[in-house]
């Protein structure tokens, strides 16, 4: 430490001379410009600009951040339509959008966008960051605050540059210091307080040569009349500052030590913010959340994985190798992943994006390849998109657990860390890509350790297309242990379900340190979630709710159906689906049925099966749901007399225009409120007085044209409309999904207006949402004035089935199309006819009219036929009438029907249309059966099979039936046995072929039974007792079929005994024992002994010797073996072999 001192002591007494050399940059500043620069006054605009404490934001500034006030008036009589502030975004400043708040309250997301607007170049490089504020009241106040972040590279003597605009004039330059804020060295002094002995060592020597004076200071200070005046110091190097530098840092013995196999590099980027220790941190509310069409999506990997072995305790016999991954072929990297997202459509814009990334750290007492210390944690990671060049990603915030199970080793225990950083610009400047590759995640190196460590990292992606449905998004970021059997529960504060109907919703969450082997009972853990229906069970790929953080990324739908995500989306690399100690689980859920309406908290909680825990690091989670946005439409059209929509109007002549205004229902709905339109009147338009009219809505009637008495006025040669529930003479209302309102009101084309003309009109709506989001719309109805001739017209008419081939009992459509077919001519009371054949029949309630008005003043069906009568027809618009018919089952089958109609009107001679149809079977229905005429046959008997057929549908046509049957392979086929049975027609085609039984038949009309019939044969080496299944199968080209079957059973055949005696001594003397022998056997292959009796009857003169009696043989042995009265029985079983069975006595 002394040694840090002595440095800087030697840094700051150059400093110090050089301040006393050069003049100071502030003081070049006071003498160019007396007065005060951060002030503007004059043109009705009064703004003073300041950065103040952080306290304005409640602690919630991180270090390299402050925060700059501006206190805002309108000092003259009249409204600013618009003032721009616009603050210059050079030397490394980054202003926070969200970050804004007007009058102390934040600003909402979806409101950011209209009051922060940020000016690019052609390279996308942000020039300045601009406050728009619009509709500035006379005499109102404001004060605006934003945040903005300093780049590392950060000179603070820096005066922030502004310039002002009022209603798109320049009004004024200002400048504003950036002083009173800590320097960067004096951050990382602090940095370096907090951390352990070895990290200051090691920071001191590189601490102390980012503190040379090595660049350029320039202090600038300018108006709309003066240019801007520059000072600068000159970059002055200090050899005598490096060589003790130098000297110091050989000194160090914890320098010594350093190598990059013990600690990774430092970098210029490494993080500044403080790392945040303890068990449950973070989650509650959000860290990011909008409303927006487009999607959420992420992705993820590991950067520390398996070897081929799986990973296990040591106490259970496994090996606990591990590997890291790198896969990039890039030696400046030392690990490395891809990931794949899900499909992003194109024309999507990135709206969001956060990268996560955590390791385990081990303990701080181990050898340096089984340890992260925190200034490694401190260094940045690498990102690209795709194949793009690597950017340094340095992190916004990191989290510490420590005392994490089984860390360190089998017992012991040890530190994890996650971090993460909003990677917005990076993924903007590079462009949204398929796949996603992470490097240099800082992690334990030893591969050899049988800890439970871990390395990996999620990304997250929120992007912005309007092609897609609006949907509420949200991120939250923390870090909670998960260390006993008892619950640990998360709060996932202001979720923003819809408040009624059905909606899509998505939930997912990330975790570290899972489940990193196969079937560890260890590590099993339970986990549940809790979105305003009581807690529900996760459950992993494989269905296991007391697995559930298993070391896998999935995707899990509404249906229940589990993915992996390496394997569904291709990029991933490695593609594994044991993700060691990774968990990013994406839940697909529906509402209200999984998710309640109008839901804004959600719960998730987590436990251990065992007493040393599992889920050691849950990084984040993110919800997406279906946000209930209106859909504000406007129809605007011009309308004749008859209410016909029209593009031409003569000179003189008066017309309506009709304006329709609809939330209409598409995408998931909401009501819109304040609706208010306007219609400012083309300059060659007399307005009808007191013309105006709401046709239909809630507020339905007519309506005057004087101002503050009801929802509608003249004023201005315009027309100003408020509409939906509600609305009233200042404000409009609200419009609810799917309501609408229709307004009219009437004009003249002024008589002065020359032929040709076309006259344009514009009609403008606007409102907002519950959130105050504002939706604006327009639509034109332009007519061209004319002077046509009226002429007679000419009738041009069509008829058409809808089916020229129906069956009997179908429906046909009929439509007669007619249409006047002469530019301005007149058709003059146009009637259509049409009789229907004897062998149709009216389907009730049918007949329609279809096209533009008018439409006909009669419509009916009456005595069998068809009548319509249209009024005068002035156009050239095609108009019908539509009505269906039934062909009756009484119909003849392949008889042409013809229906005719006529078209006439007063002046033409009638149109005589016709069509014809042709009647059809109705579809057939096949019914197939099939037998045997044995189901018991024995080895090598015949069995004869009949498969027969039938059409079950009166009038019922199959247009062909094919019946093939595979021979199973324990039959055998009889030569010339097969045959077809039953009516005509025969089959066409009849054979066997390869074993099959094929059989074809043309087009079957009748309801007849038919059948084929043939034989086959009992395999020998078929199995007794084994039943064979013999399938056919029955079908038709219209893709019916019937598959029927039969079984049979084959039995032995009869078997056939045969017997031997003999004797061991045919001349025995007296006293002495004889033994005999009886042989007997099953002479018939495959055949059946049902039951065997042996009985011999002992001669006069011969004694049984006790005992003596036994059966020898291969079973089965037999059921009774005794000797009774002198006579010797033996009963056997059944006998299905040929082998001999053999009995002895004496």
């Amino acid at each position: 430490m002394k040694q840090v001192l002595k440095c800087f002591n030697v840094v700051t007494m150059i400093t110090l001379l050089l301040s006393i050399i050069l003049p100071s940059p502030s003081a070049f500043a006071t003498e160019i410009n007396k007065k005060s620069w951060d002030e503007l006054q004059g043109n009705d605009v009064k703004i003073k600009a300041d950065q103040v404490n952080a306290e304005m934001y409640k602690g919630e500034v991180a270090e390299r951040e402050h925060v700059f006030q501006y206190k805002i008036e309108n000092t003259g009589d009249t409204p600013i339509r618009e003032l721009v502030i616009k603050q210059n975004n050079d030397n490394g400043i980054e202003f926070l959008s969200q970050s804004v708040k007007v009058n102390g309250e934040k600003l909402l997301e979806n409101k950011v966008a209209d009051f922060y607007v940020e000016e690019k170049d052609n390279g996308g490089k942000v020039l300045s960051s601009n406050l728009k504020i619009q509709d500035l009241k006379s005499h109102e106040k404001m004060t605006v605050l934003i945040k903005a972040r300093r780049a590392q590279h950060f000179n603070k003597e820096y005066k922030q540059k502004i310039s002002v605009q009022k209603d798109q004039l320049q009004i004024g330059n200002m400048s504003v210091d950036v002083e009173g804020l800590p320097s960067e060295e004096k951050l990382e002094a602090n940095t370096d307080d907090e951390a352990d002995s070895s990290k200051k060592a090691i920071g001191s020597t590189t601490d102390s040569k980012t503190k040379e004076v090595d660049g350029k200071l320039k202090v600038s200070v300018e108006d709309k009349n003066t240019s801007a005046q520059k000072t600068e110091i000159e970059k002055i190097k200090q050899p005598e500052a490096e060589k003790q530098l130098e000297k110091e840092k050989k000194q160090s013995p914890l320098a010594v030590k350093q190598s990059d196999a013990e600690v990774q590099a430092a970098s210029e980027n490494a993080s500044k913010v403080q790392i945040q220790t303890g068990d449950k941190q973070g989650f509650g509310d959000p860290l990011y959340s909008t409303i927006a069409p487009g999607n959420l999506v992420q992705t993820g990997n590991v950067t520390l994985g398996l070897t081929s072995d799986h990973y296990g305790r040591q106490s259970m016999g496994y090996k606990t190798n591990k590997m890291t991954v790198d896969v990039d072929n890039d030696d400046s990297t030392f690990n490395s992943s891809t990931g794949a997202f899900p499909n992003i459509p194109a024309g999507s814009k990135v709206k969001k994006a956060y990268l996560f990334w955590t390791a385990a750290m081990g303990l701080p007492g181990n050898i340096a390849d089984r340890k992260v210390t925190e200034d490694q944690v401190r260094q940045p990671v690498k990102m690209r998109m795709g194949n793009k060049e690597y950017a340094e990603v340095t992190a916004d915030s990191i989290r510490k657990a420590d005392y994490l199970p089984y860390i360190s080793n089998y017992s012991g225990s040890g530190a994890g860390y996650v971090a993460y950083a909003d990677v917005t610009n990076i993924i903007a400047q590079q462009g949204i890509s398929q796949t996603l590759t992470v490097a240099n995640v800082p992690q334990i190196k030893d591969v050899t350790g049988g800890g439970y460590y871990w390395g990996n990292w999620n990304l997250i992606l929120v992007y912005e297309n309007y092609k897609e449905t609006v949907k509420d998004m949200k991120i939250w970021e923390g870090l909670v242990s998960q260390k006993s059997t008892a619950w640990t529960d998360i709060s996932v504060n202001k979720i923003n379900t819809p408040k009624e109907g059905a909606f899509k919703a998505k939930f997912s969450y990330f975790s570290s340190q899972g489940d990193p082997a196969d079937n560890d009972g260890y590590a099993y853990d339970y986990g549940e979630y809790d979105f305003g229906l009581g807690y529900q069970k996760f459950k992993n790929i494989k269905g296991k709710d007391n697995d559930v953080n298993d070391s896998s990324m999935t995707e899990v739908q509404v249906d229940g159906t589990n993915e992996f995500v390496t394997k569904k989306y291709p990029g991933y690399n490695p593609d594994w689906t044991n993700s060691f100690s990774t968990d990013i689980h994406t839940y697909h859920l529906e509402g209200p049925t999984q998710v309640k309406n109008d839901l804004k908290e959600g719960k998730i909680r987590f436990r251990a099966y065992g007493g040393g825990g599992d889920i050691y690091v849950l990084n984040n989670a993110t919800f997406v749901t279906e946000h209930n946005a209106p859909n504000l439409q406007v129809d605007k059209k011009a309308l004749d007399s008859t209410g016909k929509e029209v593009k031409e109007i003569k000179a003189g002549e008066e017309f309506t225009y009709q304006i329709e205004v609809k939330n209409d229902t598409k995408n998931n709905q909401a009501p819109v409120s304040n609706v208010k339109g306007f219609d400012k009147l083309d300059d060659r338009l007399e307005y009808v007085p007191g013309s105006i009219q709401y046709v239909s809505g809630s507020n339905k009637g007519n309506k005057t044209d004087d101002a503050s008495d009801d929802e509608a006025e003249f004023v201005n040669n315009q027309i100003d409309f408020r509409v939906g529930e509600g609305a009233n003479a200042k404000d409009g209302g609200v419009l609810k999904p799917g309501e609408s309102t229709v307004i009219t009101f009437k004009v003249k084309v002024k008589d002065s207006v020359q032929s040709d003309t076309t006259v344009k009109n514009v009609v403008v709506v606007k409102g907002q949402d519950s959130a105050e989001i504002k939706y604006e719309t327009e639509d034109d109805a332009n007519v061209t004035v004319t002077t046509p001739k009226e002429v007679p017209g000419e009738i041009e008419a069509r008829k058409i089935a809808s089916n020229k081939t129906p069956k009997l009992g179908e429906e046909v459509e009929y439509r007669i199309t007619f249409k006047n077919k002469t530019k301005d001519g007149r058709l003059d009371v146009l009637t259509i006819e049409d009789e229907l054949p004897s062998s149709l029949e009216y389907v009730k309630d049918s007949l329609k009219a279809e096209g533009a008005k008018p439409e006909p003043v009669e419509l009916k069906f009456e005595n069998g036929k068809v009548i319509a009568k249209y009024p005068e027809i002035m156009d050239m618009e095609e108009r019908s009438i539509v009505f269906k018919t039934k062909v009756k089952e009484t119909a003849k089958i392949g008889e042409e029907i013809v229906n005719k109609a006529t078209v006439r009107d007063k002046t033409n001679p009638p149109k005589n249309l016709e069509e014809k149809i042709t009647p059809q079977h109705k579809a057939g229905k096949i019914a197939a059966k099939k037998k045997a005429t044995n189901k018991k046959p024995r080895l090598g008997e015949e069995v004869e099979y009949q498969i027969s057929f039938k059409n079950t549908v009166e009038n019922g046509k199959l247009d062909a039936v094919t019946i093939e049957d595979e021979i199973p392979a324990n039959l055998e086929f009889v030569q010339g046995s097969v045959r077809a049975e039953g009516a005509a027609p025969n089959p066409v085609e009849l054979k066997v072929e390869n074993g099959k039984i094929i059989a074809k038949y043309p087009e079957i009309t009748d309801t007849k039974e038919r059948s084929i019939a043939f034989k086959v044969k009992v395999k020998e080496e078929a199995k007794a007792g084994e039943t064979i299944v013999n399938k056919a199968v029955v079908s038709e080209p219209n893709g019916q079929t019937e598959h029927p079957e039969e079984k049979i059973t084959p039995d032995y055949k009869y078997g056939k005994v045969d017997v031997e005696k003999s004797v061991t001594n045919q001349t025995p003397k007296l006293g002495e024992e004889v033994e005999y022998r009886i042989t007997f056997y099953n002479t018939v292959e495959n055949g059946k002994l049902e039951k065997v009796l042996v009985e011999d009857t002992l001669p006069k003169g011969v004694e049984y010797v006790k005992d003596s009696l036994k059966a020898e043989g291969i079973k089965p042995e037999p059921v009774e073996l005794k000797v009774e009265d002198g006579k010797v029985m033996a009963k056997y079983p059944e006998i299905t072999d040929t082998e001999k069975e053999v009995l002895f006595l004496k």
